[in-house]
């Protein structure tokens, strides 16, 4: 009796997402994309040579980042070195993520720049964090210090910065007040609890300054 031929294609499935499941007569299940399925003019049927079958499975391979990177995207927006990051935890290559990462930035579906953007306005807005930290975490993220930036220089704001580091520094005031009767180990902790928030040494003198002349006249 013959041998199979393990390069003879006994199905193919049309999937959602323009992609296509390849069946060979071995039982190897190949997924690869319209523009694949066009390029090597597959059929049910047709046998495929060692080096079609190759080409195939570096498509398919691609095909496997591309799905996994696209799932990561639709949950929330991912600067490319996040994704690089994910996908080698997945095991993936790094030549075959930096071939599908390189498409979808050139697609529009990665923009460091729009998701540092989105990434500083929430920092700022919803956590009221200070400049250090939100520069900390930008690097944290991989994005080039010409993305940071422009990035700052746009979406940062200063006065926004200043207005989160008072009302931070009330709240925590009232809150240590009932705590702490020492005044002096009061402002330590209110100083150090501004520090991890990420403002400055010079805001933070500022406001709390504010805060002993003007707020809480009791620290006078």
């Amino acid at each position: 009796m013959d041998e199979p031929v393990t390069g003879r294609i006994t199905g193919i499935r049309e999937l959602p997402g323009e992609r296509f499941t390849v069946i060979l007569e071995s039982g190897e299940k190949l997924t690869i994309s319209a523009s694949a399925y066009v390029k090597f003019g597959l059929f049910t049927g047709k046998v495929l040579n060692s080096e079609e079958i190759e080409q195939i499975e570096a498509e398919n391979l691609l095909s496997k980042i591309d799905l996994s990177a696209l799932r990561y995207l639709s949950i929330r927006s991912h600067t490319k070195k996040e994704l690089k990051l994910k996908l080698l935890k997945k095991k993936f290559p790094a030549s075959g993520i930096d071939t599908v990462l390189n498409k979808l930035e050139s697609m529009g579906y990665i923009n460091d720049e729009n998701t540092a953007g989105y990434y500083v306005a929430e920092l700022q807005r919803l956590k009221k964090e200070g400049k250090d930290l939100i520069l900390s975490r930008l690097i944290k993220k991989g994005l080039s210090r010409q993305v940071i930036s422009k990035t700052m220089e746009k979406v940062f704001s200063e006065e926004a910065e200043t207005d989160n580091c008072r009302t931070l520094a009330r709240k925590k005031y009232q809150m240590l007040r009932g705590k702490e009767k020492d005044e002096i180990k009061a402002l330590k902790k209110l100083y150090d609890f501004l520090l991890g928030k990420g403002f400055s040494y010079e805001l933070i003198k500022k406001v709390i300054n504010e805060l002993k002349t003007d707020s809480f006249p009791e620290f006078d």
